[in-house]
């Protein structure tokens, strides 16, 4: 069944008075519910208070600066340089005289180290020791050599009695003979003189060594070193070696 036309506006009439009522609501409680003096005036004044008012951040003091961390420096090392070695010049072979300073008096020189006089220069090249005596006598072979830096020939004569062998011990004098190159260890016989003609500039012998044979037992634990000294040849006076004994 279909509502009628008159039901329809009833209802609409009742929307709008729900609508009406609900708005004045507000207006319908106050009237019949009036608030006390006391409370009236105090909602009044709380409608009346200010809002609270900001006090604007001060335009005249500057902003905080900040230092700014400080930039890490990385230093490079320096690197120094290693030195160069310039090659020293080669030894030329055209002796002046006076060219050589001699050997102060009372050096005590070591295997391998020279001696210089009136521009002669004496070496003791090695020393061979051994346990076992070569011929029954040799236990120590002293190996020389002789240079003339002169501007002159020089006529050397290599004799016995030049040499004066003593140990740690204090053995004076210790048997020894002498020989030509091409005997590594004389015999305890007395050699006879040998003589060379050495021209300015040149070696004796060209190669190699000549020879001081020495007698001593060098296999005593007690044995520390031997004393050579050269007097007498050429112009050669207290040339003196000390040759160490290792056990």
């Amino acid at each position: 069944m279909k509502p009628n036309r008159t039901e329809i506006i009833g209802l609409i009439i009742a929307a709008f008075a729900c609508i009406a009522g609900y708005l004045a609501l507000p207006q319908i409680q106050r009237w019949l519910f009036p608030l006390p003096p006391a409370i009236q005036s105090s909602a009044l004044i709380v409608t009346n208070v200010s809002p609270p008012t900001y006090t604007p951040y001060p335009t005249n003091v500057p902003p905080p600066t900040y230092t700014p961390y400080p930039t890490q420096i990385f230093l490079q090392p320096t690197y120094t340089t290693y030195p160069t070695f310039t090659s020293q010049p080669a030894v030329v072979d055209t002796p002046t005289s006076g060219m050589l300073s001699d050997t102060p008096a009372g050096t005590i020189l070591e295997v391998g180290q020279s001696w210089r006089t009136d521009n002669l220069v004496l070496t003791l090249g090695d020393a061979k020791l051994q346990a076992q005596p070569d011929w029954n006598f040799c236990y120590v072979s002293l190996r020389f050599y002789l240079e003339n830096m002169s501007a002159v020939d020089r006529i050397i004569t290599v004799s016995e009695s030049e040499f004066t062998i003593n140990d740690s011990l204090g053995k004076k004098n210790i048997l020894h003979g002498i020989s030509s190159y091409l005997y590594p260890c004389p015999s305890q016989i007395d050699e006879r003189p040998f003589s060379q003609l050495v021209k300015s500039g040149e070696r004796f012998p060209d190669d190699g060594y000549w020879y001081v044979g020495v007698s001593d037992d060098i296999t005593n634990p007690s044995l520390d070193y031997l004393m050579v000294m050269v007097n007498g040849l050429s112009s050669f006076k207290g040339a003196t070696w000390k040759i160490k004994v290792y056990h």
